[in-house]
């Protein structure tokens, strides 16, 4: 069976990674990558900051290779997702060294606030799909609200400890004035209201994918990815002239459209008429 090209810094080679890789669910490799990068930075503080992109290029170009199936849309929902979160930073890189770094850090801290969204949406994925095979649909339906619920409760406690220590948790990483300012007004900008919307559209697109509609579920996903946050993030800062504020406002705005449609999914009852099994 083939092993997964993927290492964490400090550990073993890839050569050395086993099968058991592939068991991971992905909140845990990113949770890992998180992790290791924030423990990084601790100890190297200003140099890990400029190698902070090229880290995090490296890792997102590996999770890129993770799943076996490249055609499944779950898999490629990943991928787009990762490949999205590339092309942003490298638009975010054109702005100079400290817009990159304030950016970085930002990414990493708004990533870490929406794991437990992840995590409740991952539950829901497996509860609904248990329900739904099972026959039960009305309690799959409560597994969603339920969900919804709890992902909508963790987020804005994520939000509103990201939002009152803003600048104490950016100076963990940097302390330079100007790295400060930039990583202040992204989190800011990313990790407020945004984040509810998110956790809405992810909490029914891991539905969805737990009623076997994974195709709505990787649709919806690059909605969000492609069409709204890559070309929001252009437009605002490029046509517009906004640069740096228009690629945070363009994050920021990206999953407004797909929340809709995740919306209007969930309340059309299709997930009721899917078949798990043939």
């Amino acid at each position: 069976m083939r092993t997964a090209a993927f290492s964490i810094p400090g550990n073993q080679p890839a050569s050395q990674s086993t099968d058991l890789d592939f068991l991971l669910p992905e909140s845990v490799k990113v949770a890992v990558l998180v992790c290791s990068h924030c423990l990084v930075s601790f100890a190297e503080n200003k140099l890990c900051l400029r190698l902070l992109s090229r880290i995090q290029i490296f890792d997102l170009a590996a999770l890129l290779c993770l799943e076996s199936n490249p055609l499944d849309p779950v898999s490629l929902q990943h991928r787009v997702l990762n490949l999205s979160y590339l092309l942003v930073t490298g638009m975010l890189n054109g702005y100079g060294v400290a817009v990159a770094a304030a950016a970085g850090v930002g990414l990493k801290v708004n990533s870490f606030a929406a794991m437990p969204c992840w995590a409740v949406g991952q539950t829901v994925t497996t509860m609904a799909g248990q329900n739904l095979g099972a026959g039960d649909t009305g309690r799959a339906e409560e597994t969603a609200k339920s969900g919804l619920r709890l992902a909508l409760l963790v987020t804005a406690a994520s939000i509103l400890a990201v939002q009152l220590f803003t600048a104490q948790i950016i100076g963990l990483f940097n302390t330079d004035p100007e790295v400060v300012r930039e990583g202040v007004f992204y989190l800011r900008v990313c990790c407020s209201f945004n984040s509810l919307v998110y956790a809405v559209m992810y909490t029914f697109d891991s539905f969805a994918t737990g009623a076997g509609d994974s195709l709505f579920a990787m649709l919806n996903a690059m909605l969000h990815s492609v069409v709204m946050r890559l070309s929001l993030s252009w437009l605002l800062s490029v046509p517009l002239g906004l640069g740096f504020a228009g690629l945070c406002w363009g994050e920021c705005l990206s999953p407004l459209l797909p929340f809709v449609f995740g919306i209007l999914y969930f309340r059309s009852g299709r997930w009721r008429r899917k078949r798990l099994v043939s």
